[in-house]
């Protein structure tokens, strides 16, 4: 079976809301679905691969106060909706993303990125050293790095 994305074309006006189906605000058979399957919809709805930007903080102090994330990251909010919904969304939610540096996250799945802009490859290589001693690294699957990250200019490509 194939499937099908319908763009508007710039000149097209767009359809009239009566053309438009109805928007649901509630769905009251929700709670009479099978737990299983209100689980998995839940988990639709769990962000997809995220790249957080994590940054040192020279004003807090404390073990996992030091790094916060940036609220310029990639791919979606730091506080997930899902957690937001209801108590069953939040419970399916906390067994999926873990709470580090003020931020929910998906192990298995988001990035934890650090950018030399801010601090210079030197101070963001010790920042990454200090992180990995304090064992602030060690769930995490993924880690994107910049590639001046050695120091020096970014390799040419092409």
């Amino acid at each position: 079976m194939a499937y099908g994305c319908y763009f508007l074309q710039p000149e097209e006006e767009p359809l009239p809301q009566e053309l438009l189906p109805p928007f649901l605000n509630e769905f009251p058979l929700f709670p009479l679905l099978s737990p299983e399957i209100r689980d998995r919809i839940w988990q639709l709805t769990l962000p997809g691969p995220r790249v957080l930007y994590v940054h040192g903080t020279k004003t807090l102090q404390g073990p996992d106060n030091k790094y916060t994330v940036s609220t310029c990251s990639y791919g979606g909010k730091t506080h997930p909706a899902i957690l937001s919904v209801n108590r069953e969304s939040r419970s399916e939610a906390l067994r999926h993303l873990t709470l580090k540096f003020q931020a929910y996250w998906n192990l298995k799945t988001d990035y934890i990125y650090m950018d030399v802009k801010r601090w210079g490859a030197n101070d963001t290589q010790k920042q990454l050293a200090d992180m990995k001693k304090r064992g602030l690294l060690n769930d995490f699957r993924n880690v994107a790095l910049p590639t001046n990250i050695l120091g020096g200019d970014t390799p040419k490509l092409w």
